[in-house]
């Protein structure tokens, strides 16, 4: 991107099953791609319970802006019809 900004794409090893939990697994997935990639990774996230477990297995956080989150597309998406 214009800003040096990278976005990678990292697709699951065959065989990959995901966890029940879908915060664990996001979470586990960013961890596994920090040690892959040797650098931060930050999860950028809403949720207060994602950041504290960001924070709390060493990976940076950021807050999702507010034109991202799903309330703001729920109204958007209703004052479209």
């Amino acid at each position: 991107m214009p800003d040096g900004t990278t976005l990678e794409v990292y697709l699951d090893d065959p065989g990959h099953v995901r966890m029940t939990n879908p915060d664990e697994e996001l979470r586990s997935r960013c961890m596994l791609l920090r040690r892959a990639i040797g650098r931060p990774v930050t999860l950028v996230t809403g949720d207060l319970g994602m950041q504290l477990r960001s924070d709390a297995h060493g990976l940076g956080h950021a807050e999702m802006p507010d034109k991202y989150a799903k309330d703001a597309q729920r109204r958007a998406a209703a004052s479209d019809d």
